[in-house]
């Protein structure tokens, strides 16, 4: 269920009892604020609800998500929102939670990172384990498991090919490792984390999603 900008309208107009005009244009006066706001860098901050601020995101090589071409991907500023502590039971109270970040690595070993693969395991476990406790209260939790995501967290300046030996070496490891034939990218990640989140996987709970190019399987 999503709300649209013509309900939030109605529900204005019915909760300060003025006009549907009146109603839009207060509603569009806040919506315009908000934006001025933030496209100024100032923080929104809404007590009990949350906090609204800009974040830059700095140029970065990336991949095209069909092809696997590396392509020069610009910075620009993104809006970023904090939900208030007060907000976050009320979370509890809908159809889908999303439980928390785990890894490829929380399924199977990687060398030199038992530590990591533990604590990512653990993860998988606890949004089972949330999944039978809040599943009478018809709510679904689960999580997902990112490969070899072409972020700066990975493969900061190129990183990553320096660890494989150069280009080559890389090319050499995603064709070995990576179905797909390519690395990840953050928006396939999170367009994953949306349908979890959406009604089309309302019958889905207790599950780690492999989102990984298929460099995971199990």
């Amino acid at each position: 269920m999503k709300l649209c900008k013509d309900e939030l309208v109605r529900e204005v107009a019915r909760v300060c009892e003025v006009s549907l005009k009146d109603a839009k244009t207060i509603l569009e006066a806040m919506l315009d604020s908000m934006v001025s706001a933030l496209q100024r860098w100032e923080r929104i901050e809404l007590r009990t609800f949350g906090t609204f601020y800009p974040r830059k995101r700095s140029a970065r090589p990336g991949r095209n998500p069909r092809t696997g071409a590396p392509v020069d991907v610009g910075p620009k500023t993104v809006p970023r929102f904090k939900p208030a502590q007060d907000l976050l039971p009320n979370r509890l109270a809908g159809e889908c939670w999303h439980g928390g970040w785990p890894s490829q690595a929380g399924k199977r070993a990687f060398p030199m990172l038992g530590a990591y693969s533990s604590a990512k395991a653990a993860v998988i476990l606890l949004t089972q384990a949330m999944a039978h406790e809040l599943g009478g209260s018809g709510i679904s939790v689960n999580a997902v498991c990112p490969g070899t995501v072409d972020t700066d967290l990975t493969n900061k300046d190129g990183l990553l090919a320096f660890a494989m030996g150069g280009e080559k070496g890389l090319e050499s490891f995603i064709q070995r490792e990576i179905p797909l034939g390519r690395l990840q990218t953050p928006e396939e990640i999170a367009a994953a984390i949306c349908w979890l989140l959406s009604d089309d996987a309302e019958g889905v709970t207790g599950e780690a999603l492999n989102v990984s190019a298929g460099q995971t399987m199990v």
